[in-house]
C-alpha cells in the first residue's frame, strides 16, 4: 500500500500518503515467533486430534509434529513422492528451493497410512479422495482448538495460550535438541541450508543420520504423550 501510494503522490500534486515513514510500530524481531508447545500441550493437542474430523487434518496436524515439516511440505504431499520409505519434497514446495528428503519413520508412516491399489497421483491428506490437498485449515484448527479447551477443562489445566501449527515444527525442533541430537543434523532435518562452504560444497543426504533422528523425536514424543507407559510401545494413532 505504501508503495502504491507514493506511486500516486508523484502524480498528484495535492496527494498525501496516509502511510508516514516511523508509521510502524512492529519491527522484524518483533515479528518474528518463538512459541514453543511444552509438555502438556503437546500432551493436550495429540489428545485433542481424537476428536477432530476431518481425520485428514488429524493425520496431518501429526505428521507436522513428526516430521518436523513445514505445513507446505506435508499438506501437499502426493503419492509418487514416497520412494520406498522416504519422502522427497521437491524443491518448489521447499523454502530452500532445493528437493528435501525425510525418512519415514514407523509414527510417521502411521499417519501418513498405506498407499491404495491405483493412488497415483493423489494427494495423501485429502477429504476429496486425493483428488486435491486438504484446504480448511482454518475451520479446523478452530475445531481443534476447542477440544483442546475441552481436554485441558477435564484434567484442570489452565487455558492453552494461543498457537500455530508452525508452532509444532519449532517444538519439533526443540525435541531434538532435547534428544540430544547433533544441531548440523537437525537443521538438515529441517531442510536448512547450511552456513558458508559447507551448504555450497556438502551435498551428502545424510539420509541414515536424518532417519535416527526422527526415530528419537517420535520416541521423545511418545514419552511425553503417555507419561505411564513405556516408551516401547507404538505411539497411538487414531483408527
Amino acid at each position: 500500500m505504501r508503495s502504491a501510494f507514493n506511486w500516486h503522490a508523484t502524480r498528484d500534486d495535492e496527494f498525501i500518503s496516509p502511510i508516514v515513514k516511523g508509521m510502524a510500530r512492529t519491527t522484524l524481531k518483533e515479528l518474528s515467533r518463538d512459541r514453543v508447545l511444552n509438555d502438556d500441550e503437546i500432551r493436550s493437542v495429540w489428545t485433542a486430534l481424537d476428536h477432530c474430523e476431518p481425520s485428514a487434518y488429524r493425520r496431518l496436524v501429526r505428521a507436522l509434529l513428526l516430521s518436523a515439516a513445514r505445513l507446505n511440505e506435508i499438506a501437499r504431499m502426493q503419492w509418487p513422492e514416497i520412494v520406498d520409505d522416504v519422502v522427497v519434497v521437491p524443491g518448489f514446495r521447499t523454502k530452500a528451493k532445493l528437493d528435501h528428503a525425510v525418512p519415514i519413520t514407523p509414527a510417521l508412516e502411521a499417519e501418513i497410512g498405506e498407499r491404495a491399489e491405483g493412488d497415483v497421483d493423489l494427494y495423501i491428506f485429502s477429504t476429496t479422495r486425493g483428488l486435491s490437498p486438504f484446504s480448511g485449515f482454518s475451520k479446523a484448527k478452530k475445531r481443534l482448538d476447542v477440544e483442546v479447551a475441552k481436554v485441558r477443562a477435564e484434567i484442570e489445566l489452565p487455558a492453552m495460550p494461543p498457537w500455530r501449527l508452525h508452532d509444532l515444527r519449532r517444538t519439533a525442533r526443540s525435541l531434538m535438541s532435547r534428544a540430544r541430537v547433533d544441531s548440523d543434523i537437525a537443521e538438515r532435518v529441517l531442510g536448512h541450508a547450511l552456513p558458508g562452504m559447507r551448504g555450497v560444497y556438502d551435498r551428502f543426504e545424510y539420509l541414515a543420520e536424518k532417519r535416527d533422528t526422527l526415530e528419537r523425536l517420535a520416541g521423545l514424543l511418545e514419552t511425553i504423550i503417555d507419561r505411564e507407559t513405556s516408551n516401547l510401545l507404538r505411539l497411538r494413532t487414531a483408527p
